[in-house]
């Protein structure tokens, strides 16, 4: 079963006794808002007491910070003037045969 790092971070959250307020995923997917979701998992991981929860958030902040670097990428790449890359359907290509 596939998560979204979004889930994971809500699920801790709502396990946790801890009070959090919870914001909805960026509409924009550019390196600052994913950098910034990173910073908000790890200023959490301190607010907990478990260890456990505590190495979560920074697993999870660490995927939002691979998502960054993705962002960032691509936005280099717009800025050089090279198209995105388009993925046909859900991205997955066919077969050769």
């Amino acid at each position: 079963m596939e998560h979204s790092v979004h889930s994971d971070v809500l699920s801790i959250a709502q396990s946790s006794s801890t009070s959090v307020k919870w914001y909805r995923m960026p509409d924009q997917h550019d390196s600052r808002s994913w950098r910034a979701r990173a910073e908000e998992c790890r200023a959490l991981a301190e607010v907990f007491s478990s260890p456990q929860t505590r190495a979560r958030m920074l697993v999870i902040a660490g995927g939002y910070d691979e998502m960054a670097e993705a962002a960032e990428r691509r936005e280099l790449d717009l800025a050089a003037g090279h198209p995105p890359l388009e993925k046909p359907g859900n991205g997955v290509q066919p077969a050769k045969r």
